[in-house]
């Protein structure tokens, strides 16, 4: 059972992931990859609330903990940019003497020095096509010339 403090603190140190309603029910969200989710649970888990926009993880991390080669995770890390979700603080550097992965910022929370998150993933709109769904687009370039089609 947990126990809490005078000021009603729970007195295990238990990190965890907040994700608002606000953000899982948002078009960004609803149109991320599986692995894009999960990459964002990773990332905003070293959120401490003090090192937003100082956050590092690189792609072989991403790589390793998403079960996936690095190219995937490297666009899985697009595609949460793209979104609105993460920005890129710090690119990396990897020098003979200095070896640093990218630094991110989680755009759902504000920065170290009182700047307000800017939130990006509530702007981001689905690109639509002029009288074709997106599905039927993906169909129709599913199949090489001369294929059969069932």
């Amino acid at each position: 059972m947990t126990q809490y403090d005078q000021r009603g603190r729970s007195k295990t140190k238990e990190q965890y992931v907040r994700l608002t309603y606000a953000m899982i029910a948002s078009p960004a969200f609803q149109s991320l990859p599986a692995l894009a989710v999960a990459l964002y649970v990773h990332v905003a888990g070293r959120y401490a609330g003090d090192n937003n926009g100082n956050i590092s993880f690189s792609v072989r991390e991403a790589a390793k903990v998403l079960g996936t080669g690095k190219a995937t995770a490297g666009r899985m890390f697009d595609e949460l940019v793209a979104k609105g979700f993460l920005k890129v603080t710090q690119e990396s550097n990897f020098t003979y003497k200095q070896k640093q992965a990218r630094r991110w910022e989680l755009t759902q929370w504000p920065l170290r020095h009182g700047v307000a998150p800017s939130n990006d993933w509530r702007f981001w709109k689905p690109a639509e096509q002029k009288g074709v769904s997106a599905s039927a687009v993906g169909a129709e370039n599913r199949f090489q010339e001369g294929e059969v089609r069932c």
